[in-house]
């Protein structure tokens, strides 16, 4: 595992991979100009652009980490996006079967990989809302943001800080399952896409009660510190229960399927 897991680091370090933190960035910023650069007197749901603070409570302590959350539909869109056309890739390239002559034992490789790609999500995650932290605060000069550096406010960034890259990392998840269940970078790509956003905005619409649980309103709400519906705690245990599930199946489907790329 430990062979598979050094492996895919070096793969990390492509090029590819600097455009998807970049385009996560972007996405941070857009979220925060949205969120801070002009918040109302009333809360403004943005369905997948999250929720849109009222003044009151984006000054308040835990105002900055409800904040960053906005921007984890759409980071973790490019982590799903990112995972899948590694994994996709693998079966494109026919590099998969050079993978399983080096590790033959599928359970190893599959759970290597992931770590490593699980491990990268989370990275760029924390960086990423890091950076968010610091577009929020210039762009606040008009708001009194002494309670988010109280020290309630810097522990309520910290959880909020970690709750997005957990979330982030739940995205990535659907990436591997994608990818090795479709086994092809497109088709992960655009089914992953397609899900999170058209299939689960209307199926949110249709069954707004059942909806709450599904994979990407579970990560957004714990990203966003929980909701009325969802408090943060199980919104977080639903979040790691996705992800595990998601890693299960593919690892199911990888060592049961016969490898012909």
């Amino acid at each position: 595992m430990s062979a598979a897991f050094g492996s895919e680091v070096v793969k990390l370090r492509q090029r590819t991979y600097w455009f998807a933190l970049a385009a996560m960035l972007a996405f941070m910023a857009i979220a925060m100009v949205i969120s801070v650069g002009d918040p109302g007197e009333v809360a403004s749901d943005r369905g997948p652009a999250g929720l849109v603070l009222a003044r009151q409570d984006l000054e308040a302590a835990d105002g900055l980490a409800r904040s960053l959350g906005n921007a984890v539909t759409f980071v973790g869109v490019v982590a799903l996006a990112i995972v899948a056309l590694n994994v996709g890739g693998e079966y494109g390239h026919g590099t998969i079967r050079n993978l399983l002559v080096r590790q033959p034992n599928r359970a190893r490789l599959l759970l290597g990989k992931s770590a490593a790609l699980l491990t990268f999500s989370a990275a760029a995650a924390v960086l990423v809302a890091l950076v968010g932290i610091g577009v929020a605060q210039i762009l606040a000069r008009d708001l009194d943001t002494a309670a988010w550096w109280s020290a309630q406010g810097r522990a309520a960034s910290a959880a909020g800080v970690l709750a997005f890259a957990v979330a982030t990392c739940g995205w990535a998840a659907l990436g591997i399952l994608f990818g090795f269940v479709l086994r092809s970078a497109p088709a992960a790509i655009g089914v992953g896409i397609g899900y999170a956003l058209p299939v689960e905005i209307l199926f949110g619409t249709m069954f707004p009660v059942a909806a709450r649980w599904l994979p990407a309103q579970t990560f957004q709400a714990l990203a966003r510190g929980g909701t009325p519906d969802v408090d943060v705690a199980l919104a977080a245990a639903g979040s790691v229960a996705w992800a595990v599930v998601a890693v299960l199946v593919a690892l199911v489907v990888f060592r049961r399927r016969d490898v012909e790329a």
